[in-house]
């Protein structure tokens, strides 16, 4: 299996907003540990970041929330995304910011690229995983090396968990989705991205 933006593309077209909201925000609740790992380094309590994907699950769940407050969220999202410099010490942490921007823009406009966006994200993350681990210290990374990297199983397994948040999304009643809302989430908070032990990150 590889990444291809323009299949997210397709297989969300036919989905409705909210369900293309689920996809991002399972994909940002994947990727927030990294975040808040750097954020707590710089202040107590949640991050901007992690407050506004709560919010995003409520609104999941029926919440009720109007296009100004979610148009505020996504402006304040975009003017808090960290440097890459000021991430170095936590190199996804940056990449966990940008998927939550795109879950909120995704809610304000429903657009398919937003939702390819935030998919990318993920991908990016493990992607640069599969390198570091394929190449040593201070090594090149070639091109057969770029090659191989999509087939290493951090990536296969991520790729693996968004095919099933698709299906997921694709096949639920309107009846049972509060339900796969839940699963959704739950199986994010779970999942491990990459190999690595992470710290469990409160709400």
């Amino acid at each position: 299996m590889e990444f291809s933006r323009e299949r997210i593309v397709g297989a969300v077209r036919g989905l409705t907003p909210p369900r293309r909201v689920a996809l991002c925000a399972s994909c940002s609740e994947r990727l927030i540990p990294f975040f808040e790992e750097y954020w707590a380094g710089r202040s107590g309590g949640p991050s901007f970041f992690r407050l506004a994907l709560n919010t995003t699950w409520e609104y999941l769940e029926g919440a009720p929330f109007d296009d100004t407050q979610v148009a505020e969220l996504r402006r304040q999202a975009e003017d808090n995304v960290p440097d890459e410099d000021d991430v170095a010490e936590q190199i996804y942490a940056q990449d966990a910011a940008i998927a939550v921007t795109h879950t909120l823009e995704t809610w304000l406009t429903g657009a398919e690229e937003s939702v390819a966006r935030c998919f990318e994200q993920c991908y990016n993350v493990v992607d640069n995983y599969a390198l570091n681990q394929m190449v040593p210290s201070g090594g090149v990374i070639s091109e057969w090396t770029e090659s191989q990297a999509p087939q290493h199983p951090a990536v296969q397994a991520e790729l693996a968990r968004q095919q099933r948040d698709l299906e997921s999304c694709r096949r639920t009643t309107e009846a049972d989705w509060v339900a796969t809302v839940t699963q959704l989430r739950t199986e994010a908070v779970a999942a491990r991205i990459i190999p690595e032990a992470r710290p469990e990150m409160e709400e």
